[in-house]
């Protein structure tokens, strides 16, 4: 049990300030270091860790086979237990129950599983006897009420795929290439008693974001360097007190520039056509972060009416003045459509490879930008090079 003074010296504002451009994931002159920031500090010796861990998707996969394989060569490991939420119902009728990816490692691992889809009026497993005492949360979406975090001896962890105090939230890798940020990282941090992403920040790891880099690609970095960051913290003992901050302190100019990451709705995946809302590059953005876009285009079948479309493998085209005019097997074709709710007029031709389109997003500035849309799907229908769905509009009067 955490003693009352302890939790009011962990509150204490933080002093020490750390520069926004050595720590700032908006600074593209600061290098990416190589090492963990964190502090390097003697710890007395500790108990052996009884580990709950909280977690849900592939993201935590990671953390928990790190955490896993330290276990084997790591003595002052005595136990990992797991929590995951109940297996819910998917598929055609929600007749479909399937476990998830992490409660699947934990039962390949031989670790006992607990489902919790909540944690009122539940006690903490004991371990050959012994109480937890060590909880990490990664990626799981429950908050760990202060009951549990209190009758833990070291309190909990937690690993956020973000630089915070920016882009707290559920989806900080998304929002981190929507943002166009130059960089990102993974901090490790205290489990707060008050709200999600408000902990102590015990270490981070910077990443630089690449202009090719989609939700999977830095997804995928991100998880690695996550489950090499608690390692860290296990190894040098980041989570026993003193717990020295390891966060820079913005200052009001930077603070206007953090973002939140909330979750991804349907509609962060509309695309909007209205200028000066968004750019080319933006669409592309939004591509490689969420994956296919949707908009609404005229629908042939039912004149008068719109369907909607989901485009993907969009790439942003240098601007132009004007629209390019293509001839497809002899005939000019390029055509003005209506896109969107916003019934935005946007020119459409095909691509230099005749499987692709090009369809230009007004600028402010009056000039044309283009992107390239590589597939798209007609709702109901399955995905087809841009070119052959957009073909039957060419010829319209």
């Amino acid at each position: 049990m955490r003693s009352v003074g302890l939790l009011v010296a962990l509150r204490r504002p933080v002093t020490a300030r750390i520069s926004w451009h050595s720590r700032s994931c908006y600074s593209s002159q600061a290098l990416v270091s190589d090492s963990f920031h964190s502090t390097q500090t003697v710890k007395k010796e500790t108990d052996r860790l009884r580990i709950l861990f909280c977690g849900s998707d592939d993201f935590s996969c990671a953390s928990l086979l790190r955490l896993y394989k330290e276990q084997q060569n790591n003595a002052n490991i005595a136990s990992i237990d797991v929590v995951v939420r109940p297996p819910k119902p998917r598929g055609r009728g929600n007749k479909i129950i399937s476990k998830g990816p992490l409660h699947l490692l934990a039962e390949d691992l031989k670790l006992d599983v607990h489902q919790r889809d909540s944690f009122t009026g539940w006690n903490m497993p004991q371990p050959e006897g012994h109480p937890i005492n060590l909880i990490i949360a990664v990626s799981f979406g429950l908050f760990v009420p202060p009951r549990l975090l209190r009758a833990a001896k070291y309190g909990g962890l937690n690993v956020h795929p973000s630089l915070l105090p920016d882009l707290r939230g559920p989806a900080p890798i998304q929002h981190a290439i929507l943002l166009g940020r130059p960089r990102t990282g993974t901090t490790l941090q205290t489990l707060s008693e008050e709200t999600f992403d408000g902990g102590i920040v015990l270490g981070q790891k910077a990443l630089r974001i690449t202009p090719d880099d989609t939700f999977s690609t830095l997804h995928e970095r991100l998880k690695d360097v996550s489950g090499t960051l608690l390692i860290h913290g296990i190894r040098n003992k980041l989570y026993v007190p003193p717990l020295l901050p390891q966060c820079w302190t913005p200052t009001p100019q930077e603070r206007a520039h953090l973002a939140h990451a909330p979750k991804i709705t349907t509609e962060n995946r509309r695309i909007s056509w209205d200028p000066p809302n968004n750019t080319a590059a933006y669409i592309a953005r939004q591509n490689r972060a969420l994956g296919p876009l949707w908009t609404t285009m005229p629908n042939l079948k039912k004149p008068g009416q719109t369907i909607r479309v989901l485009l993907d493998n969009i790439i942003q085209e240098p601007p132009v003045s004007k629209p390019r005019h293509h001839e497809v097997h002899g005939e000019l074709c390029a055509r003005q459509m209506a896109f969107g709710p916003e019934e935005a007029a946007l020119w459409v031709s095909p691509g230099e490879d005749e499987s692709a389109v090009r369809i230009g997003v007004p600028t402010s500035n009056q000039s044309v930008e283009f992107i390239r849309v590589g597939k798209i799907k007609v709702e109901g229908g399955v995905w087809n090079p841009a070119w052959h769905a957009f073909s039957p509009y060419w010829h319209l009067d």
